[in-house]
């Protein structure tokens, strides 16, 4: 993977493009690995495709956005992929006044993730993933309920201003802060990336992986253990195929 000043290439790992009817045949801009992805926010949102799958962990950080601007972020995982995302805050240690993490609840629509106060996402049944990724206080992420802070938010303990900014002539600009960082797991299987097997898929192979090793239930073709040559497989359910003792006593099969 490239790095910085060691003249390794940097291949693309992705790309990044806006939604909506105007960019759909549109490549997007490329994605490389820990890149810094900049462009105009306020639209329908930015839609991160990677080559390999969706990632399966993904830290977002050094966010510089208007805090009057949505920026919606969408990742299209296998259908069936939870998710669980939190923001967390840099140099804190929680107390009643302030807290240092939260966890994002999920919404009905995209809509409520835009409308929202940054700290939501919507999951759809084909595993579209769209949460909005606000500009936090370095410190603290709530006092202690979480905020989405404006320009006028006061800092921890009232000490400057909670967002820093660039200010001359009545002009002000973002200045993201160093630190904070949200975190999106999915539970997909896959190791870096999703892979389009879900985890449940994946654990219930494994389970009858494990149940095949050890040897299997079977019926033959009267319906009994007798006439059976272990044809077409498992069979009989969960129970009966746990070991041999429950397959040929409980369940009439032959293991």
């Amino acid at each position: 993977v490239c790095g910085n000043g060691n003249n390794r290439p940097c291949p693309s790992l992705g790309t990044v493009q806006h939604f909506g009817p105007r960019f759909q045949n549109s490549a997007g801009l490329p994605v490389t690995a820990n890149a810094d992805i900049v462009g105009p926010v306020g639209g329908f949102g930015w839609m991160l495709t990677l080559n390999d799958g969706a990632p399966k962990n993904l830290k977002i950080d050094s966010v510089e956005v208007d805090p009057d601007t949505p920026l919606l972020l969408g990742i299209q995982y296998p259908p069936g992929t939870g998710v669980n995302i939190v923001a967390n805050a840099a140099y804190c240690q929680p107390s009643s006044s302030y807290s240092c993490q939260e966890t994002f609840h999920r919404v009905d629509s995209m809509l409520e993730v835009r409308e929202s106060l940054g700290n939501s996402y919507y999951l759809s049944a084909e595993g579209l993933m769209v949460t909005r990724i606000i500009m936090s206080p370095q410190t603290f992420t709530g006092a202690p309920e979480w905020i989405k802070p404006t320009y006028e938010t006061l800092g921890k303990w009232n000490s400057g201003y909670a967002l820093n900014r660039f200010e001359r002539d009545g002009i002000i600009l973002p200045k993201f802060p160093y630190g904070p960082w949200i975190d999106i797991v999915a539970d997909c299987a896959g190791n870096v990336y999703c892979s389009q097997t879900t985890a449940a898929d994946e654990a219930d192979a494994s389970s009858t992986t494990s149940i095949l090793a050890n040897g299997f239930c079977n019926w033959g073709p009267n319906g009994d253990g007798e006439s059976s040559v272990c044809q077409g497989g498992a069979q009989g359910g969960e129970w009966c195929n746990a070991n041999q003792s429950q397959c040929e006593g409980g369940c009439g099969g032959r293991w």
